[in-house]
């Protein structure tokens, strides 16, 4: 217990706290008329125990004290604990390979003073886990403290102190580690950390408010206080997956000065001269939640402190009441007196990296976020090993959004406001705003469901939207052929819709908003100049129905308007080879050239080779019959070297769409044996009565 006076001594320096009492042991209460603490000191052989409930109530003494000495385990399980006047549970090991090991069953521990205490020293081992609800009166919460190459942790569930000191302190020192994780504190947490020592504290939410029967900054200054010893060789994590509230500062990075190793006089241990320059050890702090300090979100002690070995990485934090995100604390004359607040720390502040949330839209789009340049932003991990993108305050963030066909981004937006705009290449983005907050949420809309509701009175059925969205997946429809087989449809058409009406639907069809009187004119005119241009009837009314040509060149006209392409750039939607005349690549045609790109180079076609061989086949540059030639004889269809057999099987399924029957497929594999060239036997297939019947008509058809 020696070391562990030492702590709360220095604890008393820096924070006016008293000292620990401590512990006087008994035997178990439930087998005592007056009931009396339980102690278990593994020594001389190792020890292994399971305890009934236990309820002490011995003023100042713990209900429960476990130690291992010497190289020996004392693991043992235990109840809640409950003790109305002393203290809680009392756990510790000292020596190489002594080992104490408490299993709390989530059963918690409730105390007047202290509610759990544990400490490792010289080689030994502490560990105190699975624990409930811990209750502190008006001592600590949960006290860890391990030394001399020694580990001590604790997990708990929630920690909640009622008087005036720390819900959780956890300190480690002279190659030692300290842990302590807990899911909801209500109080202070405290971390102090010596050279080659680590301090690990795990966190879901911190609640702290400070009392009411004193205003001073010194005493209690901050939710979460972290300090290292003035040593480049400390290290402090602190993770919170939650939020941190303080009526005075958030989180507070510290550093003291151990001046005298192994003084047992904690008087002469500590120092502040230096306070206010000076080195920290390392830091890491991410917090996947808001900071928020009336007083200041994050406070730094030391004006002149180099702060080169603190990381912080947060979701959010809040402005103080100064409009200050970070504000440098410095302590009065000679670092020895109270803490105040004092300048903001501009510089320290851009470096604070900010957690970039993504709420996915589902409807399978996917949003992913790069830097300026389209690269993965940095990843941070948490002592869970969760991953989290981030970014510093004003950075550029390009949202990158992955669409399934026929679905379209409607809007995205930070945090359901500010809808993103798209820079110069058509990307959207957002600049990382200070105090960070960002939550990148998306609109994403079904095209084929909101514009054929808009044409058809009743919509699609579901069975209807089904088959088309599996014929776009297929790519033997566009959004082009689905609309101008739905315009073309019986239902449609019975309708019998005028000009004007027609005009009315295609706007929030296509364009997603109404039109203006001036602009239905405009379509109207335009229409019955088209029918005097093409040699047919003019409108002679309003009245006047509008035919399949007039349906699908209106239709090609809004798909290819800018306001369409401008409001579905990027979003992946493929209009799908609509002409400037009206006229709409065929379902036919679009089946055929996939067939070759699936089967003969093995592959989906990128969008710019389909469309430009459908535009060569559609205005008459090439025939659908020359197709096959151009897939086969190919650089990248060479490159695979096939063999013959492959080859043959190739020329069935690409030219004729089919399995090969054993009599053909034995000819054309004879023939290449008795020296036949692969363009003689391609030429055979492309010539074939069957395969010329299925190109029949895979141009422009001839009245277009």
């Amino acid at each position: 217990m020696m070391k562990n006076r030492l702590l709360a001594s220095i604890l008393s320096i820096i924070m006016g706290l008293g000292g620990v009492p401590s512990a006087v042991v008994g035997d178990d209460p439930d087998q005592q008329q007056d009931p009396q603490p339980i102690e278990i000191i593994a020594n001389t052989e190792d020890v292994v125990e399971a305890l009934d409930p236990l309820s002490v109530a011995i003023e100042n003494n713990y209900a429960l004290s476990v130690s291992a000495l010497n190289g020996k385990s004392a693991l043992v399980t235990i109840p809640g604990i409950t003790n109305t006047l002393g203290y809680g549970l009392y756990a510790s090991s000292t020596g190489d390979n002594s080992e104490t090991d408490i299993l709390g069953c989530n059963l918690g521990v409730t105390a007047m003073w202290d509610a759990v205490i544990a400490d490792a020293q010289q080689g030994g081992s502490t560990s105190v886990s699975d624990l409930g609800d811990v209750n502190g009166g008006t001592g600590l919460g949960i006290y860890a403290y391990a030394d001399n190459t020694s580990q001590c942790a604790i997990s708990a569930r929630n920690v909640n102190v009622s008087g005036g000191m720390e819900a959780i302190c956890a300190h480690a020192q002279n190659s030692s580690e300290t842990s302590v994780s807990a899911y909801i504190v209500t109080g202070q947490v405290v971390a102090f950390c010596g050279p080659e020592s680590e301090v690990d504290i795990g966190t879901k939410t911190i609640g702290y408010r400070q009392y009411a029967d004193t205003d001073e900054m010194e005493r209690y200054p901050a939710a979460v206080i972290l300090s290292t010893m003035n040593d480049e060789t400390s290290k402090t994590t602190f993770t919170c997956n939650g939020n941190i509230f303080s009526s005075n500062v958030g989180i507070m990075i510290d550093n003291f000065i151990w001046e005298s190793e192994g003084v047992e006089d904690s008087a002469n241990s500590v120092s502040f001269a230096d306070q206010n320059t000076g080195i920290f050890g390392k830091q890491d702090i991410l917090v996947d939640g808001t900071i928020d300090g009336k007083n200041g979100a994050i406070g730094i002690v030391g004006a002149d402190t180099n702060t080169d070995n603190i990381s912080i990485t947060a979701y959010k934090i809040k402005p103080d009441n100064y409009n200050a995100l970070v504000r440098r604390m410095v302590r009065g004359e000679n670092g020895e007196g109270p803490l105040v607040l004092g300048e903001e720390d501009d510089e320290f502040e851009k470096r604070i990296n900010y957690i970039l949330r993504v709420d996915q839209p589902g409807l399978g789009a996917t949003l992913t976020l790069t830097d300026e340049n389209g690269k993965s932003l940095n990843v941070v991990k948490d002592l869970n090993d969760d991953t989290y993108q981030v970014a510093k305050e004003g950075d550029k963030v390009l949202v990158k959004v992955d669409l399934q066909k026929g679905f379209y981004i409607n809007r995205i937006t930070l945090g359901g406001d500010n809808n993103l705009l798209k820079d110069e290449n058509g990307d959207y983005y957002f600049d990382v705003p200070r105090g960070g907050g960002v939550k990148v949420t998306a609109e994403v809309k079904d095209s084929i469901a909101d514009s054929t509701e808009e044409l058809v009175d009743q919509g699609l059925s579901d069975e209807e939207k089904g088959q088309y969205r599996e014929k776009l997946a297929d790519g033997s429809f566009s959004l082009a052929n689905i609309y101008s087989a739905v315009l073309n449809s019986e239902e449609y058409l019975a309708q019998k819709l005028s000009a004007s009406q027609t005009i009315e639907r295609f706007y929030p069809a296509f364009l997603r908003r109404g039109c203006s009187p001036e602009e239905n004119d405009a379509w109207t005119r335009a229409i019955s100049l088209r029918r005097d241009n093409c040699a047919k009837s003019a409108l002679a009314a309003d009245g006047d129905e509008l035919n399949a040509d007039d349906l699908n060149w209106l239709l090609a006209a809004f798909m290819l308007s800018e306001e369409y392409k401008n409001l579905n750039e990027g979003n992946g939607l493929d209009i799908g080879g609509i002409y400037p005349d009206g006229s709409i690549l065929t379902p036919e045609l679009r089946t055929y050239i996939h067939r070759m790109y699936r089967n003969v180079l093995g592959r989906e076609a990128e969008m710019d080779g389909f469309y430009g061989w459908a535009d060569l086949i559609w205005n008459g540059e090439e025939t659908a019959g020359d197709l096959p030639a151009h897939f086969f004889f190919s650089p990248e269809y060479l490159a695979l070297e096939k063999a013959d057999d492959a080859f043959v099987t190739d020329c069935y399924h690409a030219v004729l769409g089919r399995e090969p029957e054993a009599e053909g497929y034995a000819y054309w594999l004879e023939k290449l044996a008795g020296g036949a060239t692969r363009e003689e036997v391609l030429r055979g297939f492309t010539e074939s009565p069957e395969f010329l019947s299925q190109i029949d008509g895979l141009g422009r058809p001839e009245e277009q």
